[in-house]
């Protein structure tokens, strides 16, 4: 029977694999994580829930074999998606050679969902990043369906949930020869609840229902991109766009409040891959050629399989790829050697949150004291002056 506690990372396959149904995935009563939940009458000790658990199991692809690329879509695929686009070309060339494309969406309520797609107008629901923990709804299983019937399937996901998704398969002694997989570099996940609590908190507040709330706005505004930016819109019509400094969610995700504790301690945050393609910004290549603007979007892709390259042949005009060094890839995120840091006072959240709200929360536990606050203007002029 599976235990794993706070090492669990809510991938959900353990639910989806059960072969009696006897584990739920259900919110924790702090911050909203899923974990499984396991009714230990109906439990026969198949042990399969341990078999597929990504934190117990996992088969990492060597990094020698990895070839690293920069690319970029056109300025219409850079600007409607999170980076360069290149997930986005890869998938509608995937669609056009008969794949069944798995990747994450909103859903009417803006909760965040893996869903299934098969033509390119629903791929589009898939762009851009949602930083909230999707609900993989059952896609495992639907996968295993899709591959057993012969179609070729395209998963993207975290690494985690390729890493279940690999186990699920293989404990169900399904093929993976029709199946591709790609993970986005993941910093780490803030629950559904949080999200919601944040947005129910702002509809009162403003008096309108928010419908649309895309991270990574690429909107200029001050005659600049502000990656740390969102663009949200409401039921009666009307947009904003806000960063960090205004909106108490990308404070909250920005800081590193929340996040999953599993996420403190990703296993997936190494040189080895988990998956056929890596995805991720290609932050800072402009230093190495300038006339790539990370900022208004620039794809990190590593081709880590044969079978990836193969695929990948394909995209690489309408990508403009360009071969790099695959050391400088891996020193260009530190997601590629350590687990990212979890906010300093990340436990005092759920009190604040508890007794003030997600707002004034987020605020009293992100307000820098006078000192830190020029000790952070000293550092951006330092920096300004040495980018020149």
């Amino acid at each position: 029977m599976i235990q794993i506690g706070k090492d669990c990372t809510g991938c959900a396959a353990c639910a989806d694999i059960c072969p009696k149904q006897c584990i739920r995935m259900e919110e924790d009563d702090r911050l909203g994580h899923i974990y499984p939940v396991v009714d230990k009458e109906a439990c026969v000790d198949c042990h399969l829930c341990e078999n597929v658990c990504p934190v117990n199991n996992a088969e990492f692809i060597s990094f020698d074999h990895v070839k690293a690329y920069v690319g970029k879509g056109s300025a219409e695929e850079v600007f409607n998606s999170a980076s360069g686009g290149g997930l986005a070309i890869l998938s509608k060339s995937l669609i056009n050679k008969s794949f069944v494309v798995y990747g994450v969406r909103y859903d009417h309520d803006l909760k965040v969902i893996h869903d299934r797609a098969t033509t390119i107008k629903k791929c589009e629901a898939f762009r851009k990043s949602k930083y909230v923990q999707s609900d993989t709804n059952h896609c495992y299983s639907r996968i295993g369906e899709d591959l057993r019937q012969g179609h070729k399937v395209f998963f993207t996901g975290v690494s985690c949930q390729c890493a279940a998704l690999i186990n699920f398969l293989r404990q169900q002694h399904i093929p993976v020869n029709n199946l591709l997989t790609a993970n986005i570099l993941c910093h780490g996940v803030p629950s559904q609840k949080m999200f919601n609590a944040y947005r129910e908190e702002q509809e009162r507040v403003l008096g309108k229902r928010l419908v649309s709330f895309l991270f990574r706005n690429k909107r200029v505004v001050k005659s600049q991109i502000n990656s740390r930016s969102a663009y949200i819109e409401y039921d009666d019509g009307s947009s904003r766009i806000v960063d960090i400094k205004e909106d108490p969610f990308l404070s909250f995700y920005y800081h590193r409040i929340g996040y999953r504790p599993s996420c403190g301690s990703c296993r997936f945050t190494t040189k080895q891959r988990i998956s056929d393609f890596t995805f991720a910004d290609a932050w800072n290549y402009d230093k190495v050629d300038p006339s790539y603007d990370p900022l208004s979007g620039v794809s990190l892709i590593l081709v880590n399989t044969d079978k990836a390259s193969l695929y990948f042949e394909d995209v690489k005009v309408e990508l403009n790829v360009k071969s790099i060094s695959k050391e400088w890839a891996l020193n260009s995120q530190g997601l590629f050697k350590h687990p990212t840091s979890l906010h300093p006072h990340d436990e005092e959240f759920y009190t604040l949150f508890k007794e003030l709200g997600f707002s004034k929360a987020v605020s009293k536990l992100t307000k820098l004291s006078l000192f830190k606050r020029l000790n952070r203007k000293v550092y951006m002029l330092i920096r300004k002056v040495t980018n020149r």
